[in-house]
């Protein structure tokens, strides 16, 4: 990689959500950009914290809906 960077490690997130993204995507007219109600918001921070703890302790994940690269 240029600029004196190089990928330490490269893992997607949002992996666990997947599912339910791909469910809403498929079946909703929406542009996706809508703010869901707040009792869903809290719901999806649950998934989301997990996934944090897992990245941070080590664990990749081969496939979500974004991806995040540590750089060194």
């Amino acid at each position: 990689m240029g600029g004196g960077w190089r990928v330490r490690r490269l893992t997607h997130f949002n992996s666990l959500l997947l599912p339910a993204a791909v469910a809403l995507r498929r079946f909703d007219r929406g542009d996706g950009l809508e703010i869901p109600p707040a009792p869903v918001n809290r719901a999806l921070e649950l998934p989301l914290g997990l996934e944090r703890r897992a990245i941070a302790a080590g664990v990749s994940f081969p496939f979500g809906l974004s991806l995040l690269a540590e750089l060194g």
